[in-house]
């Protein structure tokens, strides 16, 4: 087998690996990216980029409706639904070849295709070759999770790696295992296109929200759009390949689908690394500890884990932030890793956020605090788009803002907004001595300071 010697080894060219690739190449060409393939990044190809286009027609096409129901269009178009999905594959496609001319920039000199295989702490076996690495970062990404209970289905399941190939066979129902943030966007957006919705969700923390009233209109909003049982569910029988039964645990009900989709989470990709070998500390689900200061695995003073591999914090941002400081990590360039302010967001219509401290985690830690609270019914710029439904609620400790929830329209901006908040620790004056336009949702920030 041919070796080769490098400076850094990087595993799994995704938003993570790619942050780490152009970070390491500021100060040094002595690196190496391995990648089974196919390139693109999981967000372009399946994930942040393809959902989000198909949410922007599918609401469009809700927006439509609404103007005909107000009478301001005589009759709305008929939508061609396996339209909505070709539009979708153009810009997925488009996203997807903007990555790959990226990487064609370094590809000959830098990149080798193929699967990465542990042999040493510093080795790794890809096909003939043995990369002999100093340092090496592991972003491999995640996979969709699949529950042993559903093992009778596998393989004929949706999830968001194969939805957006639909073309003329778009099935009548669909059931949702998991109602979080994809089962909640694309369920909705489905529904939006004449599909039967049904799900089942059992966390505690409906679409990421932990203050009470703001659940609560949550569940009662996408409930009335999509049949979602607030309890366990499990698969009964499979009578046809298109007739499906589901046991809703909680209710006692049995639902019949046409197809099931699988959003019940992520998990790192890790499985085929033979990790064993890399001599990291493995948890009992065989996946690796890792410090959260430096993102090495605990056990390994060379090994880094970036982006979904790391699983705890899988979004775009934080990926590539952990890709960047795992690089300088590596050139001995930082030494603790500081992360920014969370900030979760879900785009459903309207959308959902939680920004620095939910109110669930400030109960749990025991500070006092009080909320300031707007809701969106009979708000300006929420009746003009037709979306009276909501609200938001920010957290404030010793006069500062520590976090947010919100539900509503534009949520998606007003939580971006109310995490540079808490990242500049504003003061309730503060924020309040910023420039709010009219009519805007943001104006809702200033309603809740001055209602506390």
């Amino acid at each position: 087998m041919k070796s080769i010697k490098t400076k850094l080894l990087i595993i799994g060219a995704g938003s993570a690996g790619l942050a780490a690739r152009a970070e390491f190449a500021k100060y040094s060409e002595d690196y190496l990216v391995v990648d089974s393939g196919p390139l693109g990044t999981l967000c372009a190809r399946v994930g942040c980029m393809p959902s989000k286009s198909f949410l922007y027609y599918a609401h469009s096409l809700k927006k439509i409706q609404q103007l005909e129901e107000q009478k301001i269009l005589s009759r709305a178009p008929e939508a061609d639904v396996a339209q909505v999905f070709e539009q979708t594959r153009k810009l997925r496609d488009r996203f997807v070849k903007s990555v790959e001319d990226s990487i064609n920039k370094w590809r000959e000199s830098h990149l080798l295709i193929g699967e990465a295989l542990f042999m040493s702490p510093h080795q790794v076996s890809v096909g003939e070759k043995v990369i002999e690495a100093e340092k090496i970062i592991v972003a491999t990404g995640a996979k969709t999770n699949f529950p042993s209970s559903w093992e009778a289905i596998r393989g004929k399941e949706f999830s968001s790696d194969n939805l957006f190939e639909l073309r003329d066979n778009v099935p009548y129902s669909m059931f949702f295992v998991g109602m979080g943030a994809v089962g909640l966007e694309l369920g909705q957006a489905l529904s939006y296109l004449g599909v039967e919705v049904m799900g089942a969700d059992a966390s505690k923390n409906f679409a990421g929200l932990s203050h009470p009233q703001l659940q609560e209109q949550a569940k009662s909003y996408f409930s009335s759009q999509m049949d979602i049982e607030f309890g366990k569910a499990q698969l009964k029988s499979v009578l046809a390949p298109n007739k499906i039964l589901i046991d809703m645990t909680s209710s006692g009900r049995v639902l019949e689908a046409s197809s099931v989709f699988m959003s019940s989470g992520r998990r790192p990709a890790l499985e085929n690394l033979e990790l064993e070998r890399a001599g990291v500390e493995l948890s009992e689900n065989g996946n690796p500890n890792i410090s959260q200061d430096t993102l090495l695995a605990k056990g390994s003073q060379n090994i880094y884990f970036c982006g979904d591999a790391e699983s705890e914090h899988a979004l775009l941002h934080e990926a590539r932030d952990e890709g960047r400081f795992a690089a300088r990590h590596a050139l001995g360039y930082e030494r603790k890793f500081e992360r920014r302010t969370p900030l979760r967001v879900i785009f459903t219509d309207p959308a959902i956020f939680v920004a620095g401290e939910s109110y669930r985690e400030l109960l749990d830690s025991g500070i006092s605090f009080d909320v300031a609270e707007c809701d969106f019914k009979g708000y300006g710029k929420a009746i003009i788009e037709d979306r009276e439904v909501g609200g938001l609620r920010i957290f404030i400790s010793n006069d500062v803002i520590v976090g947010a929830e919100g539900f509503g329209l534009h949520a998606d901006h007003l939580g971006t907004l109310l995490a540079s908040f808490v990242e500049r620790g504003l003061t309730v004056k503060q924020a309040l001595s910023q420039t709010y336009y009219h009519p805007t949702m943001e104006e809702s920030v200033a309603t809740a300071l001055k209602n506390l």
